[in-house]
């Protein structure tokens, strides 16, 4: 009777890791899966110009920018 609980405490324990390591590797598995359908949406997004008045924007400022740093240099040469 001992070594059947011996060998069930053993077994046990043995479960408890194998639970873990799946629990790791389901964990793992979700975080790949949101991260797969994140870059998918970045994607569809990009293909479907969502950013393209962002980008826009951004280089008028920076050419703004640009010519505003440019022009007081000349000025002073």
């Amino acid at each position: 009777m001992r070594n059947k609980l011996k060998e069930l405490r053993a077994l046990n324990a043995f479960a408890k890791k194998q639970s873990v390591g799946m629990q790791r590797k389901l964990m793992l598995y979700w975080v790949s899966m949101i991260l797969v359908i994140f870059a998918a949406v970045i994607l569809l997004l990009s293909v479907a110009g969502a950013f393209s008045q962002n980008d826009e924007q951004l280089h008028e400022g920076v050419g703004a920018l640009l010519k505003n740093t440019q022009e007081p240099s000349s000025i002073h040469i």
